[in-house]
């Protein structure tokens, strides 16, 4: 979800113009949900999944963007829910906004 939302909206379209098919209990299939998890991601910076892609798996990750502002990738960290809390997903979004700056030097995408 991070990628997608850092794409621009022609690659949203074309996401959900396709049936979106359910991995697990809580995959969003729905294409309005979807751009509305995709506005609220744009907006934080980040995506954060429980048991979207997997069950018993939550996950967060954030956008790598080009030079031009592009998406380029992303990166995230995926765990069992039973070690989610509010205290990890902060250090993990610490962690990973950290990645990405080191990503984008060695990339040669500095801001």
């Amino acid at each position: 979800k991070a990628l997608l939302a850092s794409l621009g909206d022609e690659v949203l379209e074309a996401v959900v113009a396709r049936p979106l098919p359910k991995l697990a209990a809580n995959t969003i299939t729905e294409p309005k949900r979807l751009r509305e998890e995709v506005a609220s991601i744009r907006a934080q910076g980040y995506a954060v999944s429980f048991e979207e892609t997997n069950t018993g798996a939550w996950g967060i990750a954030v956008p790598i963007f080009a030079g031009d502002g592009a998406g380029l990738a992303s990166i995230g960290v995926a765990a069992p829910i039973s070690r989610h809390s509010q205290t990890v997903e902060r250090a993990a979004l610490r962690a990973l906004r950290s990645a990405r700056e080191r990503a984008a030097v060695i990339l040669g995408y500095e801001r």
